[in-house]
């Protein structure tokens, strides 16, 4: 893949502008969802009884969108990842994911779809430490399988980490481990990428930064993302934020429509969040990147260290 000259410092805010995801410029109906649960649940068995961690959630996600989950300790945020990614079997409901039911897939048709069609973003990042930077993400693209992926080491320099392609993970701050991370789990270019908490160990600049690349890159490739965080200062970032308790759907936050636990803001922006909506960069199907004309990022020598 050639990706256009210069990178470019995202805004990696919320939609806004321009076509919204799932829906085609000429006003066509929308596309499918991208993933759609109905009537979902989780439970397991212990010696106390039947622990519901997710517990009949109904939840559509359109190609494009870009979703962050929120919710207390033991809401059920974790398990509805794993649901989504086939590491969890729905106990009944359905969880269908780009097209395809779980359920119809065998143990090794779900390996295979995972590593093909969906990345994977987690707070313990999963580096190996023998490898550098490249290398853990050339590592995953060969794991993947998939026909076509990007260039490892241009993937990291679109991620503000020139300087740092042949260094070990001991070598790199916790905020530039975190993008090798993200790097890894986009090289392969995936359909749906899913976060557990990928900012979770950072400090709020180092933080600031990783989800600005993460949501550029996610978006140039016009990917789907499920990110689950504790931080509202990332959550704001994204198209839309579900609320979980007890492992239910309980509320959210629409950028855009503005729909924020049942209620409504008006206008462009939304006054309760912060949240002013842009439109999104130049993307196209060859090239997640920016185009030569966006501004030059920050250096990675004047990025936060995140440690």
């Amino acid at each position: 893949m050639t990706a256009p000259g210069t990178s470019g410092e995202p805004d990696g805010g919320g939609g806004g502008g321009g076509t919204s995801p799932g829906t085609s410029a000429g006003g066509e109906a929308p596309a499918p969802p991208a993933i759609e649960l109905r009537g979902a649940t989780c439970h397991y068995r212990t010696r106390a009884g039947v622990v519901r961690a997710v517990d009949g959630i109904d939840l559509e996600v359109r190609p494009g969108e870009c979703v962050a989950v929120m919710g207390p300790s033991g809401s059920g945020k974790s398990t509805l990842l794993a649901l989504l990614g086939g590491l969890e079997q729905a106990s009944s409901g359905t969880v269908e994911v780009l097209g395809t039911d779980w359920s119809t897939l065998s143990s090794e048709g779900r390996a295979r779809f995972r590593r093909q069609r969906i990345g994977f973003v987690f707070q313990d990042l999963g580096l190996l430490p023998f490898l550098t930077a490249a290398e853990n993400v050339a590592f995953g693209t060969g794991l993947s399988g998939a026909a076509v992926t990007l260039d490892p080491r241009e993937t990291l320099e679109h991620l503000g980490l020139t300087t740092q392609l042949d260094r070990l993970p001991d070598q790199l701050s916790g905020g530039e481990r975190g993008r090798v991370a993200i790097g890894r789990g986009l090289a392969h270019k995936p359909q749906l990428v899913l976060g557990d908490e990928p900012t979770g160990s950072l400090d709020a600049e180092a933080s600031d930064l990783t989800i600005t690349y993460f949501l550029r890159a996610v978006r140039g490739l016009q990917a789907t993302a499920v990110v689950v965080t504790h931080d509202p200062d990332v959550a704001v970032r994204f198209d839309r934020t579900v609320r979980l308790r007890d492992g239910r759907v309980v509320g959210g936050h629409v950028v855009g429509t503005h729909v924020i636990g049942g209620g409504r803001c008006s206008g462009t922006c939304c006054g309760r969040c912060g949240v002013t909506p842009s439109g999104r960069w130049p993307r196209s199907p060859a090239s997640p990147w920016p185009s030569p004309s966006s501004p030059t990022p920050p250096s990675s020598s004047t990025a936060p260290a995140g440690r």
